[in-house]
């Protein structure tokens, strides 16, 4: 092999690590996402037991809570973006989450399997450097 084929691996080596450092960023993110997620949905499935009026502690971030009467537990308000809310029940929401849900673990599987692809690029561009040493 000669210096300019090993030069060119070099470099398609250093793009498919950066590739693969992006592609595990993103994954992780996803899993962090994915984590926050089935918190809102467990979330959800306890109200199914509050009953109306009760109090609550209702968080507003930052682990800030405030006490709170429930007045309809089954009409929760829902950001479906551009700043627009809509009013759907409780079973309406898990549907949402869980159809996101199922959406981030297709796209963590996705991300998986292009990570190994990228991987078994990288054990062959090195077995063929090495090769040729």
């Amino acid at each position: 092999m000669n210096k300019e084929d090993q030069q060119r691996k070099y470099l398609e080596i250093q793009i498919l690590m950066q590739q693969g450092k992006e592609l595990q960023q993103q994954y992780q993110l996803l899993e962090q996402q994915l984590v926050e997620l089935s918190t809102t949905i467990d979330s959800l499935n306890g109200i199914k037991n509050v009953k109306e009026n009760s109090e609550v502690l209702a968080s507003i971030g930052q682990g800030i809570l405030f006490k709170a009467n429930i007045k309809n537990p089954n009409e929760l308000f829902i950001n479906i973006g551009a700043n627009t809310v809509a009013v759907k029940s409780v079973d309406e929401a898990l549907s949402i989450l869980k159809n996101q849900e199922e959406e981030f673990r297709d796209l963590l599987n996705q991300i998986a399997f292009e990570i190994n692809n990228i991987n078994s690029n990288l054990n062959q561009l090195n077995e063929g450097l090495t090769e040729n040493e």
